[in-house]
């Protein structure tokens, strides 16, 4: 910081300027033969404090000094200084009003002094407002692990599908599907969405031709009926060209403090295996990724679909399998755990890697009661394989246990948890976000639930990211459950945002 500038008036109308810490200025000033020299002086003061640090508070200091002629040369001068300090109107005060102490200014006793004033002391204001609930952030004592992510290719590519039609046929089944509203488009009022894919999965291969395409520079999937636009927001509209890049992915990890992801994988998303290991490879510190399986030509073609999980575990490296059986009866109606799936089932254990079931009602019209058939299935599956970890991605149907303002989850929906290899993902912004908001207030007693009929060391947060851009931030994503769920002690936070996954993963 420059050293302030001083300019002196004299009676006869000259000036002199100078910077005080100048050697010439400061010793040729008391020596001036003028009777007298008015300077002024103004200096920038730094003031601290509990509230930190207020600026553009600028005390004035006047300082007259008097010479003579008539005075012998050897005398001592006798130079009065006079220090008048600031009235309280020339602070600029902050925001929080702060005031100032009322203290008495002592005189200089250096020139330096003057110059450089000591520090103006405030004291911070009462504080009347009410405390906020909420839980201070933890110490970062270990990795924050996302346990559920995507990176994916534009609709319109081929994305590890024959060809890009094929893709889009997945992705406007499941379009049809999602609870997000679909929207026409010319007045932006809801509309219905039953005409997307009247039969679902089961006539994929069959779907009415509404030119169902992306619209790449607003972020949406497009369809026309009767000549009029509609759209879903089913992926967020912040993603130009609709595909979610590692890069993106690492960018919001790290605004958001997230140091590990797990990619998943879902045919409507791509089901490449060597564009997921370039993304691993993209980011190895930071990113693992699952294998994918085409469930529906298991029982069909079950070689083909061995050698894929294969290479995709020995040849890319991939750390974990994602099995959908509500995909596998598209093929046949029978369960997935034993039969015609058994010989798949026996190389896939072998690797010795987690695998994520994402379990749906298995073509039920009772969701509820479709999905605990499911978990029956798992539980045998379980059984056969009892050194093979397993999650249950998404968590449970939530959406159909609504009563009210909160979920009420059936007490058979928590039989599978009582073996120690079957985890549960916690992930509820994505699954609820349209009918709760930040910070989830509602959804407090279903996590608590889950922490005493699961156990902290069997749950793991997953976002579903970036899907779970339409309803809050990544940061937000994380801030509901470590700063506003104050039943968690220390323990079960770090394992839920990462110590359960880094077991899972061998991190």
């Amino acid at each position: 910081m420059p050293a302030p500038m001083m300019t002196a008036s004299t009676r006869s109308g000259s000036f002199v300027r100078g910077s005080a810490s100048h050697g010439w200025f400061a010793n040729r000033l008391p020596s001036t033969s003028q009777m007298g020299v008015r300077a002024t002086v103004s200096a920038n003061v730094t003031v601290v404090n509990e509230r930190g640090i207020v600026p553009n508070i600028c005390p004035r200091a006047h300082l007259h000094i008097r010479n003579t002629r008539t005075r012998p040369r050897s005398s001592a001068k006798k130079v009065s200084m006079n220090v008048r300090a600031a009235r309280t109107s020339c602070l600029r005060r902050p925001a929080s009003r702060l005031s100032p102490t009322r203290s008495r200014v002592k005189r200089p006793q250096r020139f330096s002094d003057l110059i450089f004033p000591p520090p103006l002391v405030l004291r911070p204001p009462r504080q009347n407002h009410k405390r906020e609930r909420y839980c201070s952030e933890p110490e970062r004592t270990q990795m924050i692990i996302d346990a559920h992510v995507y990176c994916f290719h534009p609709a319109d590519h081929p994305a590890g599908h024959t060809t890009p039609e094929q893709h889009l046929a997945w992705l406007q089944v499941a379009v049809a599907g999602h609870h997000q509203p679909v929207v026409r488009l010319s007045d932006r009022t809801e509309s219905d969405t039953s005409a997307l894919a009247p039969a679902g999965r089961e006539r994929i291969n069959d779907l009415p031709d509404l030119k169902f395409r992306p619209d790449h520079e607003r972020g949406r999937l497009v369809w026309t009926i009767d000549g009029e636009d509609y759209t879903k927001y089913w992926m967020p509209p912040d993603l130009r060209n609709l595909e979610f890049t590692p890069h993106s992915l690492i960018g919001e990890m790290d605004y958001a403090g997230v140091d590990v992801a797990l990619l998943h994988t879902d045919p409507s998303l791509g089901r490449d295996s060597t564009f997921l290991a370039r993304c691993v490879a993209s980011y190895p510190d930071r990113l693992r990724a699952m294998a994918p399986v085409d469930e529906w030509r298991i029982t069909g073609e079950p070689d083909a679909v061995i050698a894929e999980l294969t290479e995709s575990i020995e040849t890319h490296g991939l750390h974990a399998i994602k099995f959908i059986p509500d995909t596998a009866y598209l093929d046949l109606g029978t369960a997935w755990d034993d039969g015609a799936y058994r010989p798949f089932w026996e190389v896939a254990t072998s690797f010795g890697l987690p695998v994520f079931f994402t379990l749906g009602s298995g073509g039920s019209d009772n969701e509820i009661e479709g999905y605990l058939d499911q978990q029956r299935i798992l539980m045998r599956w379980m059984e056969r394989y009892p050194d093979t970890p397993c999650v249950l991605t998404h968590g449970f149907p939530y959406r159909s246990m609504r009563e009210g303002r909160r979920i009420a989850v059936p007490n058979e929906a928590w039989t599978p948890f009582g073996n120690p290899n079957c985890h549960l993902e916690v992930c509820l912004p994505v699954r609820l976000g349209d009918w709760f908001d930040y910070p989830y207030r509602e959804l407090h007693s279903t996590l608590e639930e889950m922490v005493e009929r699961v156990g902290p060391n069997q749950l793991m947060w997953g976002t579903d990211m970036p899907f779970q851009n339409r309803f809050c931030t990544y940061r937000q994503s994380r801030d509901w459950i470590e700063k506003h769920c104050a039943f968690l002690d220390e323990t079960s936070r770090l394992a839920i945002m990462g110590g359960t996954a880094a077991r899972i993963l061998d991190l």
